[in-house]
């Protein structure tokens, strides 16, 4: 079994893409999709999705921050595997296979996805997302090769699930956690 969480704040916009990037995934084993959101924006377009997808679940957080919602979800996971993303961020198809690839080895605790900019090249703004996510998993890349430490991206990220019972508030989990794997 694999749980996947996508957590959102005010994203409408963008979670039908990130939710239906995940359903079309080639995922061979079973699989929960559970969007976690305060917002009523968000849920209803989830909740739309949720009716015609039996692995897609809707979980209301109280809007106390992302580390906050992923506490109150762990106890519920039902997968090995737990993989995290964002309601604003759409994954490739192959996303998943490669990530669960990873997690053969059994020394593996965290894998972080490859994050690459959608905006365009043409603006200042554009041009440096594509250049800051590109050395970003170069130095990933570097630092894996050579059994160093590494963080994950926040944008998508997987994690051995019943071995983290809580993630701590006052940090960002895909900082810390790959830490107290390490």
């Amino acid at each position: 079994m694999l749980s996947i969480i996508i957590t959102s704040y005010k994203e409408p916009k963008t979670i039908v893409k990130a939710i239906e990037s995940f359903l079309n995934q080639d995922i061979t084993e079973k699989f929960e999709l559970i969007v976690s959101a305060p917002d009523k924006e968000t849920l209803d377009i989830a909740k739309k999705y949720a009716e015609k997808h039996k692995q897609l679940k809707i979980f209301q957080d109280p809007g106390k921050g992302k580390s906050y919602a992923l506490n109150l979800l762990l106890p519920k996971l039902k997968g090995e595997i737990v993989i995290l993303t964002d309601g604003d961020v759409f994954v490739s198809r192959n996303s998943v296979s490669e990530i669960l690839e990873k997690f053969k080895d059994k020394k593996v605790g965290c894998v972080s996805g490859q994050p690459a900019s959608i905006n365009s090249k043409q603006n200042i703004l554009g041009y440096w997302s594509h250049i800051l996510t590109h050395a970003a998993h170069k130095l990933r890349q570097k630092r894996d090769k050579q059994n160093n430490f590494l963080e994950c991206s926040g944008y998508l990220w997987a994690f051995r699930n019943n071995i983290i019972k809580r993630f701590p508030l006052d940090v960002a989990e895909d900082s810390i956690i790959p830490i107290l794997f390490w």
